[in-house]
């Protein structure tokens, strides 16, 4: 019938956009709208280029992600904290009218070992001075030779090969002598890591302290890098950045297909859409990127290293309470575990604050993380709660109101967290082809920054750079514009970290037990001579 002929045609219109959808031109597809992807999208943006932004997920921030809850207000189930030397999150918080609070570190810290169990403030009370000796030789051992690593090419450092052949554990067995240092670094490097000793390569250990600004500076809350929290949420502060760039972000899009050629790139997303751009850029992990074709195919050594290069194993756990009772007994809610599933604890102020829910965040990583993950929540949540029974020396950690959890290891789009794992000679082989451009297509991601990589900030500076490494190729600037050193922006307060004169020539136990080897054998020697020298006397007599 002729009535239905206008239906027919619309039809055949729209089977026709379905078979062949049409195509978003651009300059710029950038595809992952964490804080690498926004920046990256907000700075060519504001110099006036077509941008797109696309995220697999159906919210924005990847490792990023602020839980809101009507019980608990809002906490942060990913990256969370800031220093004073993360210049560039201080600047955007600082742009988009957002502050930070202080982390409370007033009363003490608990210490669980296997040596022992104690509560402090500063630093850990040890009296032994084989353990004293021991503990800050090794980590006077790294941050020293960590100040070897040019942070823009790890792989260049004059013993890359070297510590690149070996573990953590291997270098730990090779220069701890003690079990209580043995164990403290251990927890602290798995903290760091989200990994097992034996799985991490010392390079890649090394290349984060002094990417991170130095061991301290990482593992610290005043004048470190847990010291500030973002009132509202770090997802407040994403979504204002999203906010300037309108309907050019775009979510539940993940890619599957990219193919270049001389002059354009094509990103083809799973829902059949399709973006061209005259450059592209990843903020994919890349470990994840074998789940992306690209046509052509990647290089050889860029295949090889996205092979190698697993995410860390962690689970951020969030346990709520009626009261912050802890603080009764003086004990601020950190600390610091070898034995039980949560090596490391830190106290939640935000919830406290929102709703007076205060919490106790729990980072449950590497192996400890990988056993749980077989549990059920409500498992995981009772196993927890005995274990802070037991670490804080009260029942009443048995008795939460709520509990939260992330793991990030189920992170469809993640894999893990917080950044990747690098197992001896991966670094210094293909560390280069990290942040290399291919072609049109341009890399960034925490793993990729030269400063602060693994944090936030990292992120920031990565999305910054690939996009003025785009500029660049524009004509828009020089090759020495397109990494840059964030100026202060004046709102936290860096104060230097140095080591004292004491702690840097303080001798490891190997050493004093030389000097006191060497020291008995003079006296042995003084002595000997000494009676030899009385015999002759005696007998010329």
């Amino acid at each position: 019938s002729v009535r239905y002929f206008p239906v027919y045609c619309k039809g055949l219109q729209l089977l026709k956009m379905i078979q062949n959808p049409p195509i978003k031109r651009v300059d710029v597809v950038i595809i992952g709208a964490g804080f690498a992807g926004l920046s990256a999208a907000k700075l060519l943006n504001e110099v006036g280029l077509d941008v797109v932004l696309i995220e697999a997920r159906d919210r924005l921030g990847g490792r990023v992600h602020t839980l809101r809850d009507p019980v608990i207000g809002y906490t942060e189930v990913g990256g969370g904290y800031v220093g004073p030397t993360q210049r560039c999150m201080q600047r955007l918080a600082k742009e988009f009218g957002m502050e930070w609070k202080i982390v409370r570190e007033v009363e003490k810290t608990v210490l669980s070992s296997k040596t022992g169990w104690q509560t402090f403030k500063g630093v850990p009370n040890i009296y032994d001075p084989i353990k004293i000796l021991d503990l800050n030789n090794i980590f006077q051992m790294v941050e020293k030779m960590s100040e070897e690593i040019p942070v823009e090419a790890p792989w260049k450092a004059p013993h890359a090969e070297e510590w690149d052949s070996m573990t953590m554990k291997e270098f730990m067995d090779k220069h701890c002598w003690t079990e209580f240092a043995k164990e403290i670094f251990t927890v602290s490097t798995k903290g760091a890591s989200c990994a097992e000793l034996h799985e991490v390569s010392l390079l890649q250990f090394l290349a984060g302290i002094k990417s991170g600004g130095g061991l301290v500076r990482m593992g610290s809350v005043e004048n470190g890098a847990q010291e500030r929290k973002l009132i509202g949420g770090l997802s407040t502060l994403l979504e204002r950045m999203a906010e300037t760039l309108g309907d050019k972000v775009l979510l539940s899009r993940p890619v599957i297909r990219i193919e270049q050629t001389e002059n354009i790139a094509m990103v083809y997303c799973e829902n059949g859409e399709m973006y061209e751009g005259k450059h592209v850029i990843s903020t994919i992990p890349q470990g994840l990127l074998n789940r992306v074709r690209f046509v052509p195919p990647l290089p050889p050594m860029k295949l090889q290293l996205i092979q190698r290069i697993p995410m860390g194993s962690v689970i951020k756990t969030m346990m709520f309470y009626e009261t912050a009772f802890w603080r009764d007994m003086n004990l601020s809610g950190m600390a610091m575990s070898h034995d039980g599933p949560v090596q490391t604890t830190l106290p939640d102020d935000f919830a406290e604050e929102e709703n007076n829910v205060p919490a106790i965040l729990g980072i449950i990583t590497a192996n400890e993380c990988r056993d749980m993950c077989d549990m059920s929540k409500e498992e995981r949540k009772n196993a927890i709660c005995k274990h802070y029974a037991k670490l804080f020396r009260c029942d009443k950690f048995l008795e939460p109101i709520y509990y939260v959890e992330k793991n990030w290891m189920e992170e469809e789009f993640s894999g893990g967290g917080y950044g990747n794992v690098m197992p001896p000679g991966v670094l210094s082989k293909y560390g280069k082809y990290l942040s290399e451009p291919i072609g049109k297509v341009y890399f960034a991601g925490e793993e990729t920054a030269t400063y602060h990589s693994g944090y936030m900030e990292g992120a920031v500076q990565s999305g910054e750079r690939a996009a003025r490494e785009i500029l660049h190729a524009l004509g828009r600037i020089p090759s020495d514009e397109i990494r840059q050193e964030e100026p202060y922006p004046g709102v936290i307060p860096e104060k230097p970290i140095e080591s004292s004169g004491i702690e840097r020539y303080l001798p490891s136990v190997g050493g004093l037990l030389k000097f006191l080897g060497f020291f008995g054998f003079i006296v042995a020697a003084m002595g000997i001579g000494i009676g030899v020298w009385k015999l002759n006397d005696a007998c010329s007599k």
